[in-house]
């Protein structure tokens, strides 16, 4: 398996919507726990909110945002804004040598399940945790545990 580096304090990370739309305030809330709790820098398209029914926007529009998220080269991990609907309609976008290249954690779950298998099957590892709309009212010991899965100098247990 090929792992993604460790982050630390201060990476800038991608946020994406490879699935269903959600609500914005929501979405605040998580990115508070990123930028704040755990300290990294999250980036985002502008038309991150965007609406086609149940998805985030067109396929296109989904499937060149993950393109530009893996090609960031700043970027340090990708988190997905929600699961919901939409992922596998994406999945022709879904390159896996450039991950595999320059390596960085994907976070989520649910329909990103889609990203996950294909980026697995292709050797890499990735994180089957919490979307951003979740990280806002997710329990500590949550968020606590992804930050351990995630970081280089995870806090001591207890702390």
């Amino acid at each position: 398996m090929i792992l993604p580096p460790k982050l630390r304090r201060g990476d800038p990370v991608r946020v994406v919507a490879p699935s269903g739309p959600f609500d914005p305030a929501v979405l605040e809330k998580g990115l508070a726990v990123l930028s704040g709790r755990l300290g990294l820098l999250p980036r985002m398209r502008s038309d991150l909110t965007a609406r086609r029914g149940y998805l985030a926007g067109d396929d296109a529009r989904r499937a060149e945002e993950w393109r530009e998220a893996v090609a960031d080269p700043e970027a340090r991990a990708i988190f997905c804004a929600r699961g919901g609907y939409g992922a596998m309609r994406i999945l022709p976008a879904v390159d896996p040598a450039p991950l595999a290249a320059h390596p960085k954690a994907l976070v989520g779950f649910s329909d990103v399940t889609a990203l996950h298998a294909a980026l697995n099957r292709a050797g890499l590892a990735t994180v089957h945790g919490p979307v951003v709309t979740q990280l806002g009212r997710a329990p500590e010991d949550a968020v606590r545990h992804l930050e351990a899965l995630l970081f280089e100098d995870p806090p001591h247990p207890g702390a």
